[in-house]
């Protein structure tokens, strides 16, 4: 006995969205450490993050959590002993690899995947007018 098609959408749902999560983090994570320098927002961003978490004093005119997404990231690659794997500098205030500064930008920018995906069946409804 064949499986309605409606049975089907839930699961059919399910795996594109995890093989969307698995390719979003393939695609965030290759090549991380390309460039040995602090690239964009890099530039500020590193060094506050490293400023938070040594309780050095810097003046910051936007909210922290971003920084102290990317401190916490960069304190755990020195905990892990990935911070030295690599071509290292000093850019963000203390001789660390490239890649311990944007794992959190590439973990955080591939997971918005899970959070905003649930949304696309459901938009093209309520923007429609159509009931449900």
């Amino acid at each position: 006995m064949a499986k309605a098609p409606s049975d089907l959408r839930p699961r059919f749902f399910f795996w594109s969205l995890l093989l969307l999560q698995v390719a979003s983090l393939g695609l965030h994570f290759y090549g991380l450490s390309r460039f040995n320098t602090l690239v964009f927002d890099e530039t500020s961003y590193a060094r506050y993050g490293h400023n938070y978490f040594n309780h050095l004093p810097t003046f910051d005119a936007h909210p922290p959590l971003g920084k102290l997404l990317i401190g916490a990231g960069m304190w755990l690659a020195d905990l892990w002993g990935y911070s030295t794997a690599e071509p290292t500098n000093l850019l963000s205030g203390a001789e660390r690899a490239p890649w311990a500064n944007r794992w959190v930008h590439a973990l955080f920018g591939s997971d918005q995947w899970p959070g905003s995906d649930p949304l696309g069946p459901i938009l093209p409804r309520a923007w429609s007018g159509c009931p449900d």
